[in-house]
């Protein structure tokens, strides 16, 4: 398959970081344990990076503007995985206390 396809259709070794990342944080806003909660930003934040080290990597066979598309949109998801994680550990818990007498208590 053509190496400029790929990266607009997102089927490289580094979006699959960030989807799997994303699914990662998405997962921690369901489990209430903090130690899982630990261990999957740790996760999370460790995706990221690894994304930005595989993804930022300029490509010969690309053109100029996917480069600099590369090396603009990865650090930016970056940025989105680390405000996550941190809505998850600061805004969220109030969030739960604000909603949780309407939905009842969690499991």
């Amino acid at each position: 398959m053509n190496t400029e396809l790929r990266e607009w259709l997102g089927l490289t070794w580094a979006d699959a970081c960030v989807y799997v990342a994303f699914l990662i944080a998405l997962a921690m806003f369901l489990i209430g344990l903090w130690w899982i909660d630990l261990v999957m930003a740790i996760a999370v934040a460790v995706l990221g990076i690894t994304s930005c080290a595989l993804g930022m990597r300029r490509r010969a066979d690309l053109p100029g503007y996917m480069n600099v598309l590369k090396l603009v949109s990865y650090p930016l998801t970056l940025l989105l995985l680390i405000g996550v994680i941190v809505l998850h550990y600061t805004l969220w818990p109030m969030i739960v206390e604000m909603v949780g007498p309407i939905i009842g208590p969690r499991p």
